[in-house]
């Protein structure tokens, strides 16, 4: 059983007990009724993109594949500006852009390559 399909299945996440624990309203309209909010932090976005390149990386790792860290920096952009770019529903923080955000996503993943082994552990 893959990652999708047990998603599917009713699940306690990390994340869904903080929201109830923050405010059960919030956990209510985002989880039970599935209500859309008007507009999408930037870090929500941009933390999901860093997520998803770091879960590719780990896909790769797997099956012998060592992706290099310029790789993972491309991959970043390219998820970045497909989830990103155009998107008039993205809530930008003072001082943050789409520009921006790309250039503090690739210093992210430069770090990530200076500091983690091939085989995923901790230098």
């Amino acid at each position: 059983m893959n990652l999708t399909e047990l998603r599917k299945k009713p699940h306690l996440s990390v994340s869904g007990i903080e929201d109830y624990m923050e405010c059960g309203l919030h956990y209510k309209f985002s989880r039970i009724d599935k209500l859309k909010t008007k507009y999408r932090a930037d870090a929500l976005v941009f933390g999901g993109t860093i997520h998803k390149v770091l879960a590719e990386f780990n896909q790769e790792r797997l099956i012998g594949k060592i992706l290099t860290t310029a790789e993972l920096q491309n991959r970043f952009e390219q998820h970045w500006t497909t989830n990103a770019k155009g998107q008039e529903d993205i809530l930008y923080k003072k001082g943050k852009t789409f520009e921006s955000l790309i250039h503090e996503g690739i210093e992210l993943i430069r770090i990530f390559g200076e500091n983690i082994e091939p085989s995923g552990m901790k230098k």
